[in-house]
């Protein structure tokens, strides 16, 4: 409390300062999709759930989130209790890929929320796609009519004799 010294007054002076806590935006560090216990960028139709799990950081210590996915292509899916992944089965995907996205709002004051998402191709019949590999990639080959290249080469040489005749008179 308070006290005197020498006729001195003194006083602990009112608490002024009141600190506030400060809410951060969570953050998403990653997101990623396993197939079998798989990594994968592409579904494999024949090769069971695809399991898309994400990793969360917030940085003010609020562990409060609400995690929603959504996907317009995927017709039915199973949100895990703890809401970082979602599973579905390949035959409940309509189209010829998958883009999952999540949102995860805080229950901080204000409320903060950020949304990242995934994109998955999704492997037809005639694809040659091997489930027990960890790295699976696309390539593709476009074939192009020809676009005239001898015709150049024909012109650039004509071009040459004129300018070369030109240099020697």
């Amino acid at each position: 409390g308070d006290l005197y010294l020498d006729n001195i007054y003194f006083s602990k002076a009112p608490d002024t300062n009141v600190v506030t806590p400060v809410n951060v935006t969570p953050v998403i560090a990653s997101v990623s999709a396993t197939q079998n216990n798989t990594a994968i960028t592409q579904i494999d139709p024949d090769a069971g759930t695809v399991t898309i799990t994400a990793s969360v950081n917030d940085s003010d210590g609020s562990s409060d989130h609400v995690y929603a996915w959504s996907s317009a292509s995927v017709s039915s899916q199973t949100i895990s209790s703890n809401g970082l992944s979602v599973s579905f089965e390949p035959s409940a995907v309509s189209g010829t890929s998958v883009d999952m996205v999540l949102q995860v709002t805080d229950a901080g004051a204000p409320t903060l929320t950020v949304t990242d998402n995934i994109v998955l191709s999704v492997a037809t019949a005639t694809s040659n796609t091997n489930s027990s590999t960890t790295n699976n990639t696309s390539s593709s080959v476009t074939t192009t009519a020809p676009t005239g290249g001898s015709v150049g080469m024909w012109l650039l040489a004509l071009l040459g004799l004129c300018v070369f005749g030109r240099v020697r008179r």
